[in-house]
């Protein structure tokens, strides 16, 4: 028990508390610090690959086809310029402070670029034709066939269940 005193009596090793907030304030101001540096370097991975993904050309030519009176559409896309798109991809990284889409394509000698609106078209239900009177005497024929078939059938089934005496 007298260890445990002594131990509570040391004094030496003891942090004083305006030593605590010293070490708790470099360690916050340095964990900002390197969050901040961090969260950069990886926006700055993310802009070099995006532009990486858009230097590669995805354009492609399918061509059409005919043969024995059928034919076949052909298909194509083209990818606009490679510069164009990165010069737009640098005024989102530049936003307001930097380039003007307007100002640039009115340098190029081109209208304002001016994104169309990419709207999905409803899909309706295509209406349902009424029934015809000539499909309403097919539905009515099938029915009354049924029902004949039906009712020759069963006297035919109670015959073959009855026994034969002789």
């Amino acid at each position: 028990m007298s260890l445990l005193h002594a131990l509570w009596k040391d004094e030496t090793g003891v942090i004083l508390s305006a030593e605590l907030v010293m070490l708790g304030t470099l360690g916050v101001v340095g964990a900002t610090v390197g969050l901040h540096t961090a969260a950069k370097s990886v926006n700055e991975e993310m802009t070099d690959f995006a532009r990486t993904m858009r230097s590669l050309d995805q354009s492609y030519s399918v061509p059409g086809y005919h043969s024995c009176g059928a034919w076949k559409a052909g298909s194509h896309y083209r990818q606009e310029d490679v510069q164009v798109s990165i010069r737009k991809l640098e005024i989102v990284e530049d936003g307001e402070h930097g380039r003007h889409p307007d100002r640039d394509r009115a340098r190029d000698g081109k209208p304002p670029y001016r994104p169309r609106p990419q709207i999905q078209p409803k899909r309706k239900r295509p209406p349902v034709p009424p029934r015809r009177e000539d499909q309403r005497r097919e539905d009515q024929r099938r029915d009354d066939e049924r029902r004949r078939t039906d009712s020759v059938d069963e006297p035919a089934a109670e015959l073959q269940q009855t026994p034969v005496t002789t």
